[in-house]
């Protein structure tokens, strides 16, 4: 083949390329520009309703103000499941996820032991196993340890009704053996993964569904967020009857975490258990 001709098959093809990069940087920025902010995906069009899986997701309007999710206040009601307050009193809900430890507990608990603020811990199996003694700490200063799961698996494709419960009943079990307590009936699904069938289904078992209108990318101990980033949207974002989710293996969070709660005393919240939810 002529290097002519090779040329000439090629020049539709490189303006269909040039058409697809002209939609990328107009159109489908605009599009990423609309639906994403500060890396916070927006909700999909998936809702509690649906029976197959979908991630938790927020899409935030305005800073004070509560976020929407992918699912409504009352879809989730319905299933024993909350991610906000409906609530215009200025309270709010702190919630700690804990897969593994790596120093960082005990200075979050101290500062939450000094602001006299209950929290809870959403543990899974080998977190109890690893860890009891800090387990005990969390149950003997009056917060809520709950149920993350053992192996942390998606739940929303957990198909077998054996295999879901045993998720559920294994961390029952090693939290009886290290504190001589029934778990609290809260859980977080790992990875915030749900369908209607999961919700249910923890419904079932006695549990409340607990997800989140506030968090932050404080998960990646390679990448921790800088102390001023986290206080800055810690606290602009902040909203009545919001239930914040933290991730106990931060160390911006042990960091801030004192300071962080006297911003929102001074702005005016109170800390509450989940307990109050309704």
């Amino acid at each position: 083949m002529k290097r002519s001709d090779l040329k000439k098959m090629c020049r539709p093809a490189g303006r269909l390329l040039l058409l697809a990069l002209a939609w990328t940087l107009g159109t489908g920025a605009a599009f990423l520009r609309e639906h994403f902010t500060e890396k916070e995906a927006a909700p999909s069009a998936a809702s509690a309703s649906a029976s197959v899986g979908t991630g938790w997701g927020l899409k935030f309007h305005e800073d004070g103000q509560r976020p929407d999710g992918n699912s409504t206040m009352e879809e989730l009601a319905a299933h024993n499941a909350f991610y906000v307050q409906d609530t215009e009193e200025k309270v709010l809900y702190l919630t700690f996820d804990c897969g593994y430890e790596n120093g960082n507990t005990e200075p979050i608990l101290d500062a939450l032991k000094k602001h006299g603020a209950p929290a809870a811990f959403f543990v899974v199996g080998t977190y109890i196993e690893s860890e009891p003694e800090l387990v005990r700490r969390m149950a003997d200063e009056g917060h809520i340890v709950g149920n993350h799961t053992w192996h942390h698996p998606d739940l929303s494709q957990t198909s077998d009704l054996s295999v879901f419960k045993k998720e559920l009943t294994d961390v029952e079990d090693a939290y009886r053996k290290a504190t001589g307590q029934d778990i609290p009936k809260f859980l977080r699904p790992p990875q915030g993964r749900y369908s209607s069938e999961s919700l249910q289904r923890t419904k079932d078992l006695g549990y409340k569904t607990i997800f989140w209108s506030l968090a932050y990318e404080d998960w990646n101990q390679d990448a921790q967020p800088a102390r001023e980033d986290a206080l800055d949207i810690l606290t602009r974002r902040i909203h009545p009857g919001a239930i914040v989710l933290l991730h106990n293996t931060s160390s911006t969070n042990a960091a801030v975490l004192d300071e962080l709660l006297t911003r929102w005393e001074e702005m005016g919240y109170d800390f509450r258990p989940l307990t109050e939810l309704q």
